[in-house]
């Protein structure tokens, strides 16, 4: 027969196992309701920070179209603008001041050419 600290012995054991084993499953549980809060909570918060990010990719959008037609716009009213400078200017002479010099040109395009040239040399001459 089996003596009797060895049954009190694997009684104690086995009660032991049990004790442990039900804090295992009720840390277990514990731990798993509290991951699934944290998963909720923290799912809220990147489903409203996607929200927001949408928003303000959605805002970029309409301004940068916005952009887009008001360059659009202003580019055309340029390109008008000039057409009617060279139009009122072609054929006409112009004068270049240079050196204290007047020197008049043929036409607007020579004029224009010749400032070319002049901003062109001094930029290169400040660059230096």
């Amino acid at each position: 027969m089996i003596p009797l600290l060895w049954i009190k012995g694997i009684i104690a054991a086995i009660v032991i196992s049990m004790v442990t084993g039900l804090g295992y499953l009720g840390y277990s549980k514990v731990k798993n309701i509290g991951y699934v809060e944290a998963e909720t909570k923290y799912l809220k918060v990147i489903e409203e920070h996607n929200i927001a990010v949408a928003a303000k990719i959605d805002s970029l959008e309409k301004s940068s179209n916005e952009l887009i037609s008001v360059y659009t716009k202003s580019n055309s009213e340029l390109t008008k603008t000039v057409n009617k400078v060279v139009y009122g200017l072609k054929g006409k002479t112009l004068t270049i001041v240079k050196n204290g010099e007047c020197l008049p040109t043929k036409t607007f395009s020579d004029s224009f050419n010749e400032i070319n040239r002049t901003v062109n040399q001094n930029m290169k001459e400040s660059q230096k």
